[in-house]
This record gives C-alpha cells, structure tokens and sequence, in this order.
C-alpha cells in the first residue's frame, strides 16, 4: 500500500500479504477495513516507537481470523509504561500475533485488557515483552470465540514464548555495546 487505504470488505487466506509503503516523510498511514474475513493474512507496519507512532488497521464492522503482524521499525524502544495502538476492532473477534525485537527490548501483539496502556479489550496493541500481564494474552471468559487464545500463538518466536508470557518472565535483550547507531 503507498498510502491510507479504505477498503469495503478484505477477504484473506493463507499467506496473503499487505503491506505499508515504507515511510519517507514521517507520516504514517491507516488501512480502514469495513470487515476482515478469512484466516492466515499476514499485515506489514511501519512503526517508530521512540515517537510512539505507526501505520493502523481499524476494522469498522465485522473481523475474524488470525492474523500475522511483521513491523518495520527504526531500532528504538517505547518510552516505559507505554504501547502502541496497531490495530482497531469494533468487535474484538479476529486475533492478531506478531513480534519486533530490533531495539533493546522484545515487543509484542497483545489484545487490550482495559488498563491505561491497553484500555480496548477490542484492539490490539504493541507492547514490551516484561510489560504484558496474563490478561493481555489469555481471551476473558464471557469474550467472542476469537481464533487464537493467545496473540503470540502465531508469533514467529520459538515454542518456549508462551510458556514465558504465561509466567512473564522475559527480561531486556543483552546487546552489544558496539552496535552502531541505525542511520
């Protein structure tokens, strides 16, 4: 996609693919979806966490499925306590996955649990791996059968995560001192 997009109704299948045009100018852009149909779609973002910004999907009316989030990002990280919104439901029923950890800590998709960082149950947000709780990564009892019961199920991350999210135990990426600065 080259720009913000509104689209009637997507319908995707396994490995279908959109992405967001890579950003040369700073802004950021928003897929509208009327309705996201299908299972298996995979979604690329540009994100800039050190400005706690990034492209958007806000689906407007019905969502299902599970999906892949893939992000391209500047090697920064949030400032602590913060997330960042990726994508908007209005029903909460289409699952979205996906990792980033090209800064100093590992990020991850996770449904809102209604806290101050992620306030909708509905969307989905990115957010520092030693900063998830369990109810961002289990679905609440009484909530729409969603497609994945944890946003990290279809993560590109080995088996051993969603014993870790369960427990929160991650902790900061150890890098080298001598990494140079992007540019």
């Amino acid at each position: 996609m080259t720009g913000s997009s509104n689209v009637k109704s997507l319908s995707v299948s396994p490995g279908t693919s959109a992405v967001f045009s890579t950003l040369f100018n700073g802004a950021h852009n928003m897929l509208t979806l009327g309705s996201l149909f299908g299972t298996g779609g995979s979604f690329g973002l540009n994100i800039n966490l050190r400005r706690d910004v990034g492209d958007l999907i806000d689906i407007t009316g019905t969502s299902q499925g599970s999906h892949r989030l893939t992000f391209f990002d500047r090697r920064t990280d949030l400032r602590p306590n913060e997330s960042l919104l990726v994508v908007k439901t209005r029903d909460g029923v289409a699952g979205f996955s996906g990792m980033t950890d090209r800064a100093v800590y590992k990020y991850y998709v996770v449904h809102g649990d209604g806290s101050r960082d992620t306030p909708d149950p509905n969307d989905w947000y990115l957010v520092r791996a030693d900063r998830i709780l369990r109810d961002q990564v289990e679905r609440p009892a009484g909530a729409p059968a969603g497609s994945v019961n944890t946003p990290v199920g279809l993560s590109p991350v080995g088996s051993g995560i969603s014993m870790w999210v369960t427990k929160t135990l991650c902790k900061p990426i150890n890098r080298p001192s001598t990494q140079r600065a992007p540019g």
